[in-house]
């Protein structure tokens, strides 16, 4: 590197030095498109770096054969050792995988009941794709405890030069996964919520390991109106909760896991005579109640949208309460209760594609290059499970599938995968997940 620089400055033939640190599977891409445009002795390229230059220059070879160029070309003898350089190289990949915004999970498979090479390993774009990342996790395990729900599931579907596809997964699986998942993992998030917030919870009961926040006393209303009966205590109320939410919501980010979500109830007396005008005092509770929540949940988080917090509730009235006329109750909304509001959330014209589907979150990353993951589906607003990874630029792809994250280590396993012999695009010894790691740190 230093051979490089120390050459670069004094050689008029070089105008320009580009250092470029890759991951491997990056790199092996980059290796395969240099080797077609430097041809010759190029094509014998094995090792985990490579110079060429421009114009005469041309193929250089690897680290040792710069240095030998450097002394041709300058007298430069570079007298760096080689731990330095370790050193660097190790710094520099630790900078790679730090890079806010992205997470990584890794996914094994077997042919035939043997392993097919080494571990697929993707870096997902969390900071621009958020929800399709988290759900892609939740599939993969999230931390990895446990069988994950991709786990034994196949690939279904190889077409060569284009994609394979898999995924698919029978009917509540997902559901029972995160509900074992969850559970457990809920423990650790209510032990450092309770440490965090201490005594500044009076009116709320944490018990997150059976999804639970509890008001110790529901939101009373004045009889036929939506008005509170003493604003004063719903103002602390509403407070105590946000800051219940804003603290279990962080933790449950740092563990990788999707928020709480909130169903805001109102409930009414039934009265057969006034059936909807109940149902509609009820909603018109709830809705104020989950306004007053959304803007203590911004006042306690400066600098995040009101539109954020929007997300986290639903609302419903009801018109059928034997015991309370004039109460307002919260309940968290299970992981796969959630995906059904969400799914509810996307636009009108996605009423055919199904309770649980994902919206579709952004098409800003195209199918340019080998290792591109992103969600199969049927239609707009219809991804669900199944997913693909691109065996080449596949620009049809763009603008109609979602695209969340790239290979970054396991070409040569994906190279095998897209080999695998097949009858109409089907493998003809099953291909299966074998383990499923999700947002894990390299």
């Amino acid at each position: 590197r230093r051979a490089a620089i120390r050459v670069a400055d004094d050689d008029p033939e070089i105008d320009d030095l580009d250092l470029k640190p890759l991951f491997p599977a990056e790199y092996d891409l980059f290796l395969e498109a240099a080797k077609k445009a430097l041809g010759g002795r190029a094509w014998d390229h094995t090792a985990n770096c490579i110079v060429f230059g421009e114009g005469s220059i041309g193929y250089v070879g690897d680290a040792d054969a710069m240095g030998a160029w450097a002394f041709d070309r300058a007298k430069i003898v570079d007298s760096e050792p080689t731990e330095a350089y370790a050193d660097y190289a190790l710094k520099t990949y630790r900078a790679l995988v730090a890079e806010p915004g992205s997470a990584f999970v890794a996914l094994s498979l077997t042919h035939g009941g043997e392993p097919l090479g080494g571990p697929l390993v993707f870096k997902l774009d969390v900071e621009n794709l958020p929800k399709s990342c988290a759900h892609f996790n939740a599939l993969c395990g999230l931390g990895g405890e446990g069988s994950a729900p991709y786990v034994g599931s196949r690939i279904h579907r190889i077409v060569r030069g284009g994609f394979a596809q898999g995924g698919s997964l029978p009917e509540g699986v997902m559901d029972d996964w995160e509900s074992k998942h969850y559970s457990a993992k809920m423990a650790e998030v209510q032990a450092a919520a309770t440490a965090e917030l201490g005594e500044k919870l009076t009116l709320v009961e944490l018990n997150l390991t059976a999804m639970s926040v509890t008001v110790l006393r529901q939101f009373e209303f004045q009889g036929g109106s939506h008005e509170y009966v003493i604003p004063e205590e719903e103002a602390e109320l509403c407070t105590q909760v946000a800051r219940a939410l804003s603290v279990c919501n962080r933790l449950l980010g740092e563990q990788g896991m999707p928020p709480l979500r909130i169903a805001v109830e109102g409930h009414t007396k039934y009265d057969r005579n006034l059936v909807v005008e109940n149902q509609e005092l009820s909603l018109k509770r709830a809705v104020h109640v989950k306004d007053d929540l959304v803007a203590k949940l911004v006042e306690l988080n400066p600098g995040s949208s009101h539109a954020s917090f929007e997300r986290l509730f639903s609302t419903e009235g009801f018109g059928g309460d034997k015991l309370d006329a004039r109460r307002v109750m919260l309940r968290v909304i299970s992981p796969a209760e959630a995906r059904k509001v969400a799914s509810a959330d996307a636009p009108p014209d996605t009423a055919d594609a199904g309770a649980g589907s994902l919206p579709d979150e952004s098409f800003m990353h195209s199918h340019s290059r080998a290792g591109i993951i992103g969600f199969a589906n049927h239609g707009p607003h219809s991804a669900a499970t199944q997913f693909y990874v691109t065996f080449g630029p596949v620009p049809t792809l763009d603008r109609k599938y979602v695209a969340f994250g790239k290979l970054v280590d396991g070409l040569a396993t994906l190279r095998a995968l897209e080999a695998v012999e097949t009858a109409n695009e089907m493998p003809k010894k099953p291909v299966e997940i074998s383990t499923a790691t999700g947002k894990f740190a390299v």
